[in-house]
Formats: C-alpha cells, structure tokens, sequence
C-alpha cells in the first residue's frame, strides 16, 4: 500500500490509495496496480470499515508519469472487445 491518505470526521472518515498486487499468468510473474477506497464509521468499539471499493486504474500516470503496462494491457484489451 502506498499513498494512502485518510480523511476524518467526526465519526466518518474515508482513504484512498494505490496497492501494488502481483499474480502470475502461466509462469509469467505479473504485476499490477489497484486504486483502493475504504469508508469508515466510528461505533463505541473503535473504527470499522463499512464500505470497500477497489478498480484499475486508467493507464496513465500510476506511478510519476510512467503507466502502469499491465493496467494498460488489461484496459486496452477491454476497450478493443467493447469496440
């Protein structure tokens, strides 16, 4: 996990941030990136996690100004089967 800002409220908060996953695809390591958010209530026994959301990023700009290329690959094969 990296980047990951939480904002608070009163008893609300919410973070969001990049995850770094891997996989393998036959034997082939593979490497990607998720863009993660978490909703947060708080309850009298602490911080809970009501609500979690992760998708790919778009291509561009995952990491400084480089793109992501399995984000890419998968988004670009998406978008082609959608045309």
């Amino acid at each position: 996990m990296r980047e990951f800002p939480v904002h608070t409220g009163d008893d609300i908060a919410f973070g969001t941030g990049l995850l770094d996953c891997g996989s393998t695809e036959g034997d082939r390591p593979v490497q990607y990136t998720l863009r993660l958010t978490l909703g947060l209530t708080k309850t009298p026994d602490g911080w809970r996690i009501v609500h979690e959301h992760s998708s790919e990023p778009t291509p561009f700009d995952v990491e400084g100004g480089r793109s992501n290329d399995a984000v890419g690959r998968a988004s670009g094969d998406r978008a082609a089967a959608l045309a």
